[in-house]
């Protein structure tokens, strides 16, 4: 536990600008973070959100900037601002990017040693562009990649392994193994014949569908902790008020209670005036449900043999596309609708007055044999929180006169007739103009099943929109709930409402304005700069005070998504969830905007709107939804979880009952190892002075055995703690024959716990053996994965491989100024280093030219100097053993007495 206290993380300096500003959970989580960064190439900080990633992470670019000069740093759009801010502040000298220019950018970009990624979780598509050209920059230019993210888990395990990819190789030896999924297969060669992988790498944890196997992973690369954490370890109590604090610079910064809230509104669907009532029907739902949604899988509609049809490979491009959407996009374009349902009538309505339009204007061009317009409307949900932006669909553009009319969604002129003569109109403007924003394929490729079930679409969706013939806001009773609580609940507070959609953001900033609500705004991702939205509504929390001026400040800003991460709003302590997100972990995040250190009101309160009749009328209209979708097999492509747990809709259930603490998302599970280990080492030496001396000063090997409970599924055996040549450290637990039982670092260190007091029992016989089959298990697994030289981080390694290089170099080309003694000597080099280890010394030597140069020749030259100086390697007549790979610091029995 103490080692990597010993390898100096409480020793280690904070850079002047942040040491009276970090507190010290933070100056901690820099210590630890940089460890990692070095030890492993890339680290992420995943604190809960309100934690302060940024400035921790502003800090750790401030070190390696000292060390490795400019960092780079890329986020999404809407942060841009945020991060210029804070490096003027912190005087970093760091490039900030938009992840949505680096495909222009990063290619012809110099040379950054260090890479921060911030929401990094947005970066789950391997297989997209923007991926592969950030990832192929940080392994090209060898940097240490920071990721940043207090969700990192999204819609599948694989998004975690997708970003530590951006570091970590495929065949990288990382240290620990998926010990669930092995056990589940019965052992190590079951495993090995299904994939045929390395034990150790990140592809084998791919294999697995465990938590606890990616928590053991992410423990590994992760430090993240959270507020239970933090107060646990870190708060004091005021003895006045019994509140918890933590304290920088002698200012005392309080933890404030989230309180959840529900907001109530009428949903009667026998009343002819509630329109909700009316979107909240059966039928509604059930034609929703029935929707054949043809635009969004067009590949089904194909002719037969379409393909003798093709004049040109761009139109062969366009129709392979759109193969491979299928029923992924059905399942994006369903599930968005009925998200617009509950997030607000104009927003629902103007979705689908849109889609009929849409539907109109391919009917139009499949009965005069027209090109289709294959486009951006062709997807009608939100992207402001995706930043990746991989899937090249957007949310469907509505038009300023649309945009101002709100009020009257479906006027007097939206019979079937205005809207065909509409969508007639809008698309030969598309057609006639020869728009660019969509790509063109002619008609004759497709089926007249095609005009069937797009006419078929319009009846059912012109029935949804007859029902809500006129939208009034007199007659929403979900507005008027929320102008109740602004105006009479929280007068003269400040206020922050989001929403997932733009739409229903802009129809509330109108509806504000019609009533004379003064100091509203909305925010969406159509905003240029969402940052000056933030520092106007939040000045003070933003070191903005002195630049917005009073007549300019906000009190109520109406917010999508796009502020639910990486702002500071925490001026105010009012938020308001006008609709409820299918994944519960989107109002975490949003109170997280609020919840941050610097927060100074007792409480924030969390509003979140359910119908009056109760929670479980939604969750009875979600799960209907859910299983019309799953009976569909469209449910695949939704782009979050219908509910953190489905089987109960628990989070649901706790909001409508406002069951204190169902919005603080704490699990200590989720604590990084390195926390766990750093926090039990500095909490015992505090209390224990002489601890801390009696540890430092014990020699390796040093070993002890414990009792464990007789009757317990425990095994006698060992745990063995190995260090290898490359500093790297491994935990194994044996059974006392020797045989592995996990290598899990979190299941040997719960294990291995003992109570202050605990008394070590005698040795048992067996003691050493298994602990040198522990050392044999180990070596034999480094050498099936690596051979000789080691890890591919190694400096013996990353030396052999560019000196062969450059040796492979020479011999093709014979121009180079080279001597045939200096080819001749490079030659003995290569040998020596395949065979011996380097000196350790030189071992720094060489990861330090790595890093500072690129020049093949001067390297070969180094290491030829160096062995000429007998300072290259280690030359013995004795081959590698199993010792001098390994060095034993610790070991512990466990033995059962009766």
């Amino acid at each position: 536990l103490s080692h990597e206290a010993q390898g100096g993380l409480s020793k280690s300096k904070i850079p002047a600008p942040f040491r009276d500003e970090l507190f010290e959970f933070q100056a901690n989580a820099v210590r630890i973070a940089s460890h990692h960064l070095e030890k492993r190439g890339g680290v992420m900080i995943g604190d809960v959100v309100g934690l302060g990633k940024t400035i921790m992470a502003s800090a750790l670019l401030k070190i390696r900037e000292q060390k490795e000069g400019r960092g780079l740093i890329l986020c999404p759009k809407n942060l841009v601002r945020m991060w210029e801010h804070y490096t003027e502040m912190y005087s970093l000298h760091a490039k900030v990017v938009s992840i949505s220019q680096v495909e222009n950018i990063l290619p012809t970009l110099q040379r950054y040693k260090t890479v921060l990624i911030d929401e990094s979780q947005n970066l789950r598509n391997r297989s997209g562009k923007r991926y592969r050209v950030i990832e192929n920059y940080i392994k090209t230019n060898e940097a240490k990649c920071i990721l940043l993210s207090a969700t990192p888990y999204n819609k599948s395990y694989i998004d975690l392994s997708s970003q530590l990819r951006m570091f970590i190789n495929d065949d990288e030896d990382i240290g620990i193994r998926p010990e669930r999924i092995i056990k589940k297969l019965k052992g190590e060669n079951e495993f090995l014949r299904r994939y045929q992988c390395s034990l150790r790498s990140i592809i084998a944890f791919e294999k697995s569908d465990d938590k606890d196997d990616w928590r053991d992973l992410m423990r590994l690369f992760m430090v993240r902790r959270t507020r239970g954490f933090i107060i646990e370890n870190y708060a004091q109590v005021c003895p006045e008020s019994r509140r918890k604090y933590i304290s920088v610079n002698n200012k005392k910064w309080y933890f404030p209670e989230r309180v959840p809230r529900t907001v109530s509104f009428t949903v009667d669907e026998n009343d002819c005036k509630d329109l909700y009532g009316k979107l909240y029907s059966d039928d509604v739902v059930s034609a929703i449900s029935d929707l054949q949604l043809p635009r969004y899988g067009l590949g089904k509609y194909l002719v037969y043999e379409y393909d003798k049809l093709i004049k040109s490979e761009n139109e062969r491009q366009i129709l392979n596309g759109l193969n491979r959407a299928g029923k992924r996009l059905v399942g994006f374009c369903r599930t968005n609708l009925f998200k617009r349902l509950e997030s607000s009538g104009p927003a629902f309505l103007l979705s689908v007055r849109n889609h009929i339009i849409r539907n109109l204007m391919f009917l139009y061009a499949m009965e005069n044999k027209y090109p289709f317009p294959i486009g951006t409307f062709e997807i009608e949900m939100p992207t402001e929180t995706d930043e990746n932006g991989e899937s090249n669909y957007v949310e469907v553009s509505v038009s300023k006169k649309q945009d101002e009319q709100f009020g009257s969604v479906v006027d007097s002129k939206n019979d079937i007739e205005s809207l065909t003569k509409l969508a007639e109109r809008q698309y030969l403007d598309y057609f006639e103009n020869k728009s660019t924003r969509f790509k063109w394929i002619e008609a004759e490729f497709f089926k007249k099943q095609l005009s069937r079930h797009l006419k078929s679409d319009i009846r059912k969706l012109m029935r949804i929109l007859e029902k809500c013939y006129v939208w009034e806001d007199s007659l929403d009773n979900k507005l008027k709930a929320l102008v109740n609580l602004i105006e009479k609940t929280h007068k003269n507070e400040k206020v922050l409402i989001f929403t997932q959609f733009s739409d229903t953001a802009r129809y509330l900033e109108r509806a504000f304005k019609n009533r004379k609500i003064e100091k509203a705004a909305a925010v969406t991702g159509g905003n240029t700069d969402p940052t000056r939205l933030a520092w106007r509504f939040s000045p003070i929390s933003n070191s903005k005070e002195k630049q917005i001026d009073l007549s300019d400040e906000l009190s109520i800003l109406v917010s999508t998504d796009v502020l639910s991460e990486g702002q500071n709003l925490q001026d105010c302590s009012v938020v308001i969830n006008y609709d409820l997100p299918w994944a519960i972990v989107r109002l975490i995040q949003r109170a997280g905007r609020v919840d941050r250190i610097g927060q100074e009101a007792k409480n924030i309160y969390c509003y979140s709107f359910l119908p009056a009749v109760g929670v479980e009328k939604l969750i009875r209209l979600r799960s209907r939804i859910k299983r019309r979708l799953e009976e569909n097999k469209e449910v695949i492509g939704s782009d979050e979880a219908f509910f953190e747990d489905d089987s109960s809709s628990n989070p649901l259930k706790n909001l409508y009952n406002e069951k204190e603490g169902s919005l603080d998302g704490d699990d200590d599970e989720d604590v990084d190892l390195s926390s766990f280990a750093y926090q039990e080492w500095m909490n015992a030496t505090k209390s224990d002075p002489k601890l801390r001396q009696l540890i430092e000063s014990m020699p390796d090997v040093s070993y002890a055995t414990k009792s464990i409970n007789p009757t317990g599924v425990s095994e006698d055996g060992a745990i063995v703690y190995i260090r290898t040549k490359d500093n790297y450290d491994a935990l194994l637990r044996l059974n006392s024959s020797g045989e592995m039982i996990t290598q899990s670092p979190l299941a040997i260190l719960r294990e291995a716990k003992c109570k202050r007091n605990e008394k070590s029992v005698p040795r048992s016989s067996w003691h050493h053996a298994t602990v040198q089959q522990g050392l044999s298990i180990l070596w034999n697994q480094e050498q099936e994965t690596y051979g000789s030289l080691g890890r591919p981080n190694s400096a013996r390694y990353r030396l052999y491989n560019r000196l062969k290089s450059l040796s492979v170099d020479l011999h093709k080309n014979r121009d180079l100024l080279v001597t045939s003694d200096y080819l001749e000597q490079l030659h003995l080099v290569l040998g020596d280093i395949y065979k011996y280890q380097l000196v350790n010394s030189t071992k720094n030597i060489v990861a330090h030219y790595l890093q500072k140069n690129e020049d093949l020749l001067q390297l070969g030259q180094l290491a030829i100097n160096l062995r000429n100086e007998d300072r290259l390697t280690i030359v013995t007549n004795e081959p590698e053993s199993i010792n001098s790979n390994f060095e034993i610091i610790c070991s512990m029995g466990l033995r059962k007495l009766q």
